[in-house]
């Protein structure tokens, strides 16, 4: 694969026009274009310039001009106006979407979303948890080598972190009352829908079958008709085979194949009437479980638009609820880092200290 604005040997020269180059004969791209020249003119043999060779460099040299004229020389250089590249972009940016892919972005959105929401939840929890240990490994008899004000600070962070806590499951505590009210609602609006739903298919389909016994019973009845002239008939043609063979001591060949021939046609009536009935209500039939099919959809639409609203609402609720404890969550959670940070490379500096001395004063006593 090329790039798009490389040109194939394969294309046209008519179509790939170059302007003209001077190169000094003396540099070397003009010796390298000289040994090459002179090397395809022994190729090629004869006498140089070619008769029709001026003709055809006017030719091409015209036509050149006539191509920048319509404004071609800057597109073949790969040149392009302000406007054409604004253009361009923005026909290359549009991006035509269908209801599923906005429906897979939409859900990939709102999973993005709630995992951030997770994650930062959890930094608090982890935070808290830290916070609270590292404060329980700072006692107060120890403040001579943390300090007072490291762990009273710890401490602060940590009556704080506390009572955003509880803020924030006051909050959650309102959003969910409000989602839960919204959650009852839809759920009594899709069963009362779903119910309607049920009732007109189970109505439906009982037309269908009052439908389809009233074809059988209808069907039923032309046929006996149908069989009824067919009995009639073949006992006129036996009375006449009868005559026939009273008259003419036989009845003729070409009589009994007439007779045949017409009792045939007349099986052939009844099950062409039978199958075009049928297909008459077949078609019927689809044609309206194809509206009852749309009128069934309209109502399930209607409550998949009552559940995207419910969520949307749901959503919305969550995150106002975010939005009134995440400000000062984010400040608490970077003040809790920071305290972190000093206290706990103290606290694991003493214990390790610690460590070292218990070690130093048990090889003591073995001594």
């Amino acid at each position: 694969m090329t790039r798009p604005g490389d040109i194939s040997s394969e294309d046209s020269d008519d179509e790939v026009l170059f302007d003209p180059m001077v190169v000094v004969r003396t540099s070397d791209e003009g010796r390298m274009l000289l040994k090459w020249l002179d090397a395809a003119r022994k190729r090629l043999g004869g006498d140089f310039p070619r008769p029709n060779a001026r003709r055809q460099m006017e030719k091409y040299a015209e036509k050149m001009r006539q191509r920048k004229l319509r404004g071609g020389k800057a597109k073949i250089a790969g040149e392009f106006s302000k406007e054409e590249v604004q253009q361009s972009v923005s026909a290359k940016w549009v991006v035509k979407m269908n209801a599923a892919s906005t429906a897979i972005a939409q859900r990939w959105l709102r999973k993005a979303q709630d995992s951030l929401t997770q994650k930062f939840r959890a930094k608090g929890n982890q935070l808290r948890k830290d916070v609270d240990a590292t404060v329980r490994a700072m006692p107060p008899e120890d403040d001579w080598y943390y300090g007072a004000a490291l762990r009273q600070e710890g401490q602060d962070i940590k009556e704080k972190g506390e009572m955003l806590f509880q803020d924030q499951r006051t909050v959650e505590a309102e959003a969910a009352v409000k989602i839960r009210r919204i959650e009852h609602d839809f759920q009594l609006f899709e069963a009362e829908k779903q119910v309607e739903i049920d009732d007109k298919r189970r109505g439906f389909e009982a037309d269908m079958a009052k439908n389809e016994d009233r074809l059988n019973a209808a069907v039923e009845t032309r046929t006996r008709e149908l069989q009824r002239s067919k009995d009639n008939k073949r006992e006129e043609f036996d009375e006449i085979e009868r005559k026939a063979r009273e008259e003419k001591g036989a009845a003729s060949t070409k009589m009994i194949e007439e007779h045949r021939r017409i009792m045939q046609e007349m099986d052939e009536v009844i099950r062409t009437t039978q199958q075009r009935m049928e297909d008459e209500f077949r078609q019927r039939e689809s044609e309206q479980r194809g509206f009852f099919g749309q009128a069934e959809k309209l109502l399930q639409q209607v409550i998949i638009d009552r559940k995207v609203s419910a969520v949307a609402n749901i959503r919305r609720i969550r995150k106002e609820a975010m939005s009134k404890i995440k400000q000062a969550e984010s400040n608490w959670q970077s003040s809790a880092s920071r305290w972190l940070y000093i206290a706990k490379r103290k606290v694991e500096l003493k214990e390790r200290e610690d460590a070292e001395a218990a070690a130093a004063k048990r090889r003591k006593k073995r001594r």
